[in-house]
């Protein structure tokens, strides 16, 4: 900027503004001693208005406002040490609030020298039991499209201080549905990526026992520079196996099936499924779909234009009926081809990731071994209950529906055996 161009910005602004708020003569300009305020033209020009003009020593101590503002944003800046252009556009994911939840907030902070996404949750909102359960869930589902947990927790402050990976990028939320905020633009093989990463994600979730319960568009990050899909927030996440839970049923109900809105069954595996496939849909189609209306001709509807090579594996994913619907395992094949990865890792070898530790069901007799008595119905629901618990990182209550599942590896579906041994 140059004298004259100063000039003009003051004949546009400064006479207008001053009519507008109608302050008459009562008032005394300020600027400091930049060249293009002192020049001989601006004062003659200052002069010609009539204006009054604040007397600035030369030297000053800067005393207006907006360079000490000026000097703290140095400051941050210098401590961060950008050592080029890239560096110092990821600056602007700033140490601000990056999420709030009921049970806390995410702060974007230096952690061993990496940032980090900072869980802040007082400690009055979480007690000891969860938040061991929430760490043993991530420690469990390491995976590159599941965020990772950076150290143990800390108490600081009143406060559990949980250090998670940070993403450099967006909210799927942003990505589908506030276009002009995305910096993403999404392609066929840009949706293609974001697919097939997040249902990686939740196959391997599964694959160990966990159900996330709470999946949405603004639970699952996209890197700017690599399209990578990563699940987040895993405070509401269990463990779930044979029919048993680690924690309680919680979860958004804009991506809840139907038993679960109408309370017909727990959250499990297959709610997850049908939440992904709305996830999927909506990405596909750029369109925010209501649940109620969720269902294989819909997605016919929505997917015949944008989206096709989806359609039959996204049907499959939001049946009605929790017991057809598909699993993660049993439709991931169909994602890749889908997304034109075709087959990868243990699939080239013939061998699919088995999503549930599986139990040999012999005749019915399940638990007991060929030629012996049916022991007592006790003695019977303790044995349930052991196999039911074996290897899970928690322990399990001692009531509830014990239901073994087996997993056929024929076709790549999840086949159900249960055994109504235990109380409810």
């Amino acid at each position: 900027m140059d004298g004259a161009m100063y000039r003009e910005i003051l004949a546009n602004n400064l006479i207008p503004s001053v009519r507008a708020l109608k302050m008459g003569r009562g008032w005394v300009f300020q600027h400091d001693n930049d060249p293009k305020h002192t020049a001989r033209a601006t004062k003659v020009w200052l002069r010609k208005k009539h204006l009054k003009v604040l007397e600035w020593p030369s030297q000053s101590p800067d005393l207006n406002p907006i360079e000490n503002l000026w000097r703290e944003l140095k400051v941050c800046i210098a401590q961060r040490q950008p050592r080029n252009l890239k560096d110092l556009e990821k600056m602007e994911y700033s140490t601000k609030t990056l999420a709030a939840g009921c049970f806390g907030k995410i702060y974007r902070e230096k952690y061993n020298d990496t940032w980090a996404a900072i869980k802040k949750v007082p400690q009055h909102l979480i007690n000891r039991r969860d938040l061991e359960r929430e760490c043993q869930v991530y420690n469990k589902a390491i995976h590159p499209n599941i965020v990772k947990l950076l150290g143990n927790p800390t108490l600081k402050d009143s406060k559990w201080i949980i250090p998670m990976e940070f993403i450099f990028g967006e909210e799927l939320e942003t990505t589908i549905f506030k276009s002009q905020k995305s910096k993403i633009q999404l392609t066929p093989s840009i949706k293609a990526t974001i697919i097939t990463g997040m249902c990686e994600g939740l196959l391997h979730l599964h694959s160990k026992d966990i159900v996330h319960q709470d999946l949405k568009p603004e639970n699952i990050m996209v890197e700017h520079d690599t399209h990578r899909a990563v699940i987040i927030d895993m405070g509401l996440a269990k463990f779930f196996r044979n029919g048993l839970n680690s924690a309680v049923d919680m979860g958004n109900e804009a991506y809840s099936p139907p038993e679960v809105l109408q309370r017909r069954g727990h959250r499990d595996q297959r709610s997850d499924v049908w939440a992904m496939g709305k996830i999927i849909a909506e990405l596909c189609a750029r369109v925010r779909l209501h649940t109620p209306s969720v269902c294989p001709a819909k997605i016919h509807e929505i997917l015949s234009l944008q989206g096709q090579q989806y359609c039959n594996a996204v049907c499959r994913m939001v049946q009605s009926d929790p017991t057809v619907r598909a699993t993660m395992a049993g439709i991931m094949p169909e994602i890749r081809r889908a997304g034109g990865g075709g087959n990868t890792g243990e699939q080239q070898r013939g061998h699919l990731p088995t999503p549930f530790p599986h139990t040999e069901v012999d005749q019915g007799n399940a638990l007991v071994p060929s030629g012996m008595a049916q022991p007592s119905q006790d003695v019977m629901k303790q044995l349930l209950y052991k196999e039911a618990s074996k290897g899970l990182p928690c322990p399990l209550p001692t009531t509830g529906k014990v239901r073994i599942r087996r997993y056929e590896q024929r076709n790549g579906e999840v086949e159900t055996w249960e055994q109504n041994r235990g109380g409810d």
